[in-house]
């Protein structure tokens, strides 16, 4: 007879901790990094692959960043928002819609970032001083602009003070 065991992984996002040691053989005190898994196709777990994982894999983005790490992350349709200790968000996958909040190559940089959420198609952000960063597809008024105002790519702010 098979039975389920029951094994909780945190969520939302707990640090994993991993043991590092360096060439002296003295450990090293352990680090937060961003565990994935599922569906890798768009890059949508940010591994730096296509390819699916099933079991947590750790994001080497953030292996190489100790001094910045992940305290969130919010998962979209195709696409995942990473956000950092020191408030900046990083997005990696699909982005027909605008979801990642990129149009070009070029870094933007609004304010610090206290909460992050994605949707299908869109993606949100709350800025320490309250303001709500809106961004993405508006098909069936996500951004908050009614259904008949259908925006791409675009990026919006309400205040939520």
């Amino acid at each position: 007879m098979w039975r389920a065991t029951a094994r909780r992984w945190p969520w939302p996002l707990r640090s994993a901790r991993i043991r590092w040691l360096s060439s002296d053989s003295e450990p090293e005190p352990p680090r937060r990094v961003a565990a994935l898994w599922g569906n890798g196709d768009y890059g949508r777990l940010g591994l730096g692959a296509l390819e699916s994982q099933w079991s947590p894999t750790a994001c080497p983005f953030f292996l190489d960043r100790a001094g910045d790490p992940p305290v969130s992350l919010a998962c979209g349709g195709a696409h995942t928002l990473f956000l950092t200790q020191s408030g900046r968000v990083f997005a990696t996958g699909l982005n027909d819609f605008g979801q990642l909040g990129i149009g070009s190559s070029v870094t933007h940089t609004l304010e610090k970032i206290v909460e992050i959420a994605a949707g299908n198609h869109h993606s949100c952000a709350v800025t320490e001083d309250g303001k709500l960063f809106i961004w993405g597809r508006n098909s069936s008024g996500q951004l908050g602009l009614g259904k008949s105002n259908v925006v791409i790519s675009s990026l919006y702010f309400l205040n939520v003070h």
